[in-house]
Formats: C-alpha cells, sequence, structure tokens
C-alpha cells in the first residue's frame, strides 16, 4: 500500500488529466464519466469545505497536514514518503543544479487547481479536485514561514478552470468542471478574489461554458479567453474580459477550436494560441488574437498538445515538449520580430503536461509532467533552457514525481509546486525550489 496521505486517482489519459475534460473520440469511453474520471475510483475522505473558513469571511486559521495547526515546513516522511517513485530525486546534475526541499503539505489532496502569485508574496490556491468532486476550498501559502491560511472559499467548486492575475492584483477565475443544477458540466460562471478583503465576487458569466481553455492577460489589460470545451462541443468563440467594467465582449473566433493548447500574450496587445487538440486530431496551426478578431499565424513545424509556453524576457515565446505519437522532446522559440520559430531545440527529457515557469534570471526550469506510454510515466525529472544558446541542461529532480500539479515563482525567486498527481495516487505534499546561485 502506498502512503496513506495518497487518494486513488483515476487512470485516464493525460489530455483528460491535464484540464479535466471529456474523453476524447474513440479514447477510454468505456470507462470514463463525462467529466473524464475513471467511473471506478474509489473515494475517501478529505479536508471537507466545513473544515476550512467559509467563503466571505477570509480565514485566519493556519492549516497543515489534515487541517490542524501547523507551525511551519512539513516532514516528507509525513507527506507523500510512503513509498519510493523510481526516479525521484536521482538525476544527472552534477553543478549549478539548484536544489528541491518539501515544504508544509496541504491540508488534503488536490490536483487541476490554480495556484496564483498575489502582490502580497502569498500563492493563493482555488478550486480543484479532490477526488471525489470539484473543490470549492481555497488556501493561502505564505513563504515567509511556509503556512497554509484558509481564505475565501470559491462560489462554485470547479476544476480545469483558469485562475489569471489581474494589472490591480485582484484574481479572476473562469470556467472549469463543476455542478450546474447538480449534473457536472463546464462551467460559464466567473469570479474575481479581492486579496485585501479576502472573499470572492460573482461577475458577469461567459457567453459560453468552458473547461480546459486558455484565460491569457494581454498589455491591453484585458483577459482574452480561447478554446476549451463545454460539455462535449469545442468553443470557437474567443472573449476579452474587461476588469474595469466586469464584463465580457466578443474578440472573433477560432478558425480551427482547440483545448490543451498554450498562449502566449505577445506585443502589441496580441495573444497567440498555440498547437493543441480537437477531438482526436493533433493541431500544429498557430491563431493570433488581435484585441477583436483572430487571425492565422504561423504554425508550428511538428503539431502537439500539452505543450507548455513561456514568454521570455528578449519577447520570444518559448514552446517546449507536448505530445504527438509519444512525449516531444523538442523545443521551439517564436520570434516575433521577423515572424519564423527557431528551433528545434533539444531537451533532456521528452515529456508533457508539464509546468515551465521562467527564473528571475531569465532562465526557465520545466517541472514535471509525464513521458507517457511507459510505466511509471509521471516525472520528478527537472531541466532548464538557457534562452542565451537555447539549450537545456539537467537541473535537480523533484522528491515526488507529479503530473496535474501547479509550479509558481515566489517573489525571492524561488519556485512553489503543489500537489498533482503520481501515477495512480493524488498528492498532499508541496515542495519548493532554490535555484543555483
Amino acid at each position: 500500500m502506498r502512503g496513506m496521505n495518497h487518494r486513488r486517482a483515476p487512470l485516464v489519459a493525460a489530455s483528460l488529466i491535464l484540464a479535466g475534460l471529456p474523453a476524447c473520440s474513440g479514447c477510454l469511453q468505456d470507462t470514463l464519466g463525462s467529466d473524464g474520471r475513471d467511473a471506478g475510483a474509489g473515494n475517501a475522505s478529505s479536508w471537507s469545505s466545513s473544515s476550512s473558513t467559509s467563503g466571505g469571511s477570509g480565514g485566519a486559521s493556519s492549516l497543515g497536514s489534515g487541517g490542524a495547526s501547523s507551525t511551519g515546513t512539513g516532514s516528507s516522511a509525513e507527506v507523500d514518503a510512503g513509498f519510493t517513485p523510481p526516479d525521484a530525486g536521482i538525476g544527472t546534475c552534477r553543478s549549478g543544479c539548484g536544489s528541491w526541499v518539501f515544504t508544509t503539505p496541504l491540508p488534503a489532496t488536490r490536483n487541476r487547481h490554480t495556484a496564483t502569485l498575489l502582490d502580497t508574496g502569498k500563492v493563493l490556491v482555488a478550486g480543484g479536485d479532490n477526488g471525489m468532486e470539484p473543490e470549492k476550498t481555497c488556501l493561502l501559502y505564505n513563504p515567509s514561514d511556509e503556512i497554509w491560511t484558509a481564505t475565501g472559499s470559491l462560489n462554485d467548486a470547479r476544476y480545469g478552470h483558469t485562475a489569471t492575475r489581474l494589472a490591480d492584483g485582484r484574481v479572476v477565475v473562469m470556467g472549469g468542471w463543476g455542478k450546474l443544477s447538480g449534473t457536472l458540466a463546464a462551467l460559464p460562471t466567473v469570479e474575481v478574489y479581492s486579496p485585501t478583503a479576502g472573499t470572492w465576487t460573482r461577475v458577469d458569466s461567459m457567453p459560453d461554458g468552458r473547461a480546459g481553455h486558455t484565460a491569457t492577460l494581454g498589455t491591453d489589460g484585458r483577459v482574452y479567453v480561447a478554446g476549451g470545451i463545454s460539455d462535449t462541443q469545442y468553443v470557437a468563440a474567443v472573449e476579452s474580459f474587461n476588469p474595469a467594467t466586469s464584463t465580457f465582449a466578443a474578440a472573433g473566433n477560432l478558425a480551427e477550436p482547440r483545448y490543451v493548447h498554450a498562449a502566449a500574450a505577445l506585443p502589441g496587445d496580441k495573444v497567440m494560441l498555440i498547437a493543441g487538440r480537437h477531438i482526436s486530431d493533433t493541431l500544429a496551426s498557430v491563431e493570433v488574437i488581435d484585441r477583436v478578431m483572430v487571425t492565422p499565424g504561423v504554425a508550428l513545424p511538428l503539431g502537439a498538445w500539452g505543450v507548455a509556453a513561456t514568454e521570455l524576457d528578449d519577447t520570444r515565446a518559448l514552446v517546449t515538449g507536448g505530445y504527438r505519437a509519444g512525449a516531444s522532446g523538442d523545443a521551439w522559440a517564436w520570434h516575433p520580430t521577423n515572424a519564423t520559430w527557431g528551433g528545434p531545440y533539444a531537451m533532456v527529457t521528452p515529456r508533457w503536461g508539464h509546468e515551465a515557469v521562467k527564473l528571475t534570471d531569465g532562465t526557465v526550469i520545466l517541472v514535471g509532467g509525464t513521458r507517457g506510454g511507459t510505466d511509471p510515466s509521471t516525472l520528478s525529472a527537472c531541466e532548464r533552457y538557457h534562452p542565451a544558446d537555447n539549450t537545456f541542461t539537467d537541473s535537480a529532480w523533484m522528491n515526488v514525481p507529479r503530473l496535474s500539479h501547479t509550479a509558481t515563482r515566489l517573489a525571492d525567486g524561488r519556485v512553489l509546486v503543489v500537489g498533482g498527481t503520481y501515477e495512480f495516487d493524488l498528492l498532499v505534499s508541496a515542495e519548493l525550489f532554490t535555484p543555483a546561485p
């Protein structure tokens, strides 16, 4: 038996794990529910919303493992170390690796949540999947003392949603999978979090429910929402959210509706949508949102889904990994000045469903994800991309392999990784990465 803090998680196609979406056409349909979960997955107890501060109060209780009061860093032996992952903490890095350490675990398992750095330096973890139902509880992580604190709960429990920090410091959460009239469905609802009040406020809903979409803050301060799926339909409509009025406006339509894609903000108030999946098709196409219209972009040389996109300091957009008949070890860099893709650049480890975080020195660390097609496929391996020469080097590895986790750069330059899944198990642990000096 694996560690007591694990819960059986669905063994599903990774495209579903990434976004909490229904199964692809002809893919595991007989074993999955409409939310992409294994219909036979067992349930276990979790930290319920009644254990947290109710939505609207802001909360003040400090939480460690299981919701008990916490005084600081959690022990790895009490978190996800009831088993020894085959590849955990090994790696081939020998210099400039940085280091990973466990920090205080979550009160309960959580994956497909969001984690957003606030202006206060704290990290807001919102929603997610606890293995039994969508989650509405939210937590704040304080890097200075490594303590989790309950904050106001979402009005609508959800997972597979997006969370975007606005220019004024608030956070807007959109869509995801949740309950509508007691039935699991893609949500159209939108909520805005006030760090000052510690509460969520409903604002105008999106015209379409959607999950597995992207919501990208443009240089004009608006949030551009694109792609995703609404129950069984792929959403073509693109919407822009105006934080000043909390309203949506039409911003064009996608020529190729998609999910499990990536997005990056470009100079000139543009947002680039990259690759992804449509039904069983792997997309190489790129589309560009230009305020109120969508235009074709220059396609990736090779299609993929489950890629990660990172905006570099030199205005390029880095696209890493993805899946196409197996995990991809290719990376590409978009040059907006001459409208071309550079690459492919060879990654250390092929992966998809990973997190990519730009560090303070401009390098990018790739965290976790999955190889797919091998056992075990979930990765603890991490690697660094160096923009100066477009090379990848091995980095220190996490203590626990993860998929459906979050990775957030903190104000002090460290990276916080929270929750996720390892093969059959949901995780409660969290880790901190400190880059090498």
